[in-house]
């Protein structure tokens, strides 16, 4: 015979287990803002005391148009590798300290731009052997979003040498502050939910009367 105390203990633990999924997935559900960097808008300015225009050493961005960024928690670190490439021009033996000033457009989550200083010293050996030492004025720029999120942007230091006519350094993007795209809301409640827990209540009720006024029919 059906046991209505040990029924009605399952419907409850059986529900606390689908509210615990249903909150669950929504907790899951929190997405944060992809951070898309457009090259294209993005710029680089070499120059010398006695050039103002890429003097002797072209830099460019790897990569073209935009590039997303997407962030999985807070304080997540993301590189991107060999992203400026910087071409010694001059093909013989030579050596010169430059300037350069690096201009990063952010398109989303809204516009922004991250403003870097610094100087460079590039050398090549006839194109064969080239290298480069960039110093930076401020070690991370600060990108802050309407939206709430915030950056902190910066761009690799120190030696680099390889063959050929090129060398390239890598920028390094840190979520400081992800701030959600949306707040989920909880999962509605089921129209017939409050009906079935009525149901239940008063078939709960009627045993425990059964109980008291005859014969013990449950346990």
């Amino acid at each position: 015979m059906l046991n209505i105390r040990a029924f009605f203990r399952s419907v409850v633990a059986i529900g606390a287990l689908g509210a615990a999924t249903t909150f669950g997935n929504v907790a899951e559900a929190t997405t944060y803002p992809t951070f898309t960097l457009d090259a294209d808008q993005s710029s680089i300015a070499v120059t010398s005391g006695s050039c103002t225009s890429n003097c002797g050493v072209d830099a460019g961005f790897a990569a073209s148009g935009p590039v997303d960024l997407t962030f999985d928690f807070q304080n997540q670190v993301i590189r991107l590798a060999n992203f400026i490439e910087w071409t010694v021009m001059s093909g013989g033996l030579s050596a010169n300290v430059y300037d350069i000033a690096v201009n990063l457009v952010f398109t989303a989550p809204d516009d922004q731009a991250s403003n870097h200083s610094g100087s460079g010293v590039f050398f090549t050996v006839y194109g064969i052997i080239s290298g480069g030492v960039l110093s930076w004025d401020t070690i991370a720029q600060r990108v802050d979003f309407d939206q709430g999120s915030s950056l902190r942007v910066w761009l690799e230091s120190g030696v680099a040498i390889d063959y050929g006519d090129t060398v390239a350094s890598d920028l390094i993007v840190k979520a400081k502050v992800l701030v959600p795209l949306d707040t989920p809301s909880p999962a509605p409640i089921p129209p017939a939910l409050p009906v079935m827990l009525m149901a239940l209540a008063g078939l709960f009720y009627l045993g425990r009367r059964q109980g008291k006024s005859g014969p013990a029919a449950f346990a």
